[in-house]
């Protein structure tokens, strides 16, 4: 089976539209609680954005803070 893209996909991706993930799978790849990414998320130590119910944070944000090392982290 092939997939195939059309073209308003394609123009999303080449206008640089960003890749969400949840609060939990950002969690995982930090290696943190998700506790601690939402206690940064009330303390604006982190970017997100709210996509109906569900707070997603930007991929950008958590490559933000990997190349940072993480020195949002609380003391």
């Amino acid at each position: 089976m092939t997939i195939h893209r059309n073209s308003k996909m394609q123009s999303e991706t080449a206008r640089g539209v960003q890749e969400l993930i949840s609060i939990e799978a950002a969690a995982a790849q930090l290696g943190l609680s998700p506790w601690t990414l939402r206690r940064w998320v009330c303390n604006r130590r982190i970017t997100t954005c709210k996509l109906g119910t569900r707070r997603l944070i930007p991929v950008s944000e958590i490559t933000r803070l990997i190349s940072d090392g993480m020195e949002t982290r609380d003391e």
